[in-house]
């Protein structure tokens, strides 16, 4: 088995009898990744809800804001 090489052109050569093996990932590394998503995920969910809702309730939207009052 020969490494692929780069003619002078930069071109890469594979021989026909050159394999690429697959790198796939224990199932374990995989699970423990998936895990870090969703965890990301649902932090970033729960914490934009629990804003907007501390926001919605705290906020009188049947009075306006002072910076949106008639001026007299």
């Amino acid at each position: 088995m020969q490494v692929p090489r780069v003619d002078p052109v930069g071109v890469l050569e594979i021989s026909s009898d050159y394999v690429a093996s697959p790198r796939s990932r224990p199932l374990c590394t995989r699970i423990a990744a998936a895990v870090l998503v969703v965890a990301f995920l649902s932090v970033t969910v729960v914490t934009t809800a629990l804003s907007l809702g501390g926001y919605c309730l705290t906020t009188e939207a049947s009075r306006p804001s002072p910076l949106h009052a008639q001026r007299q």
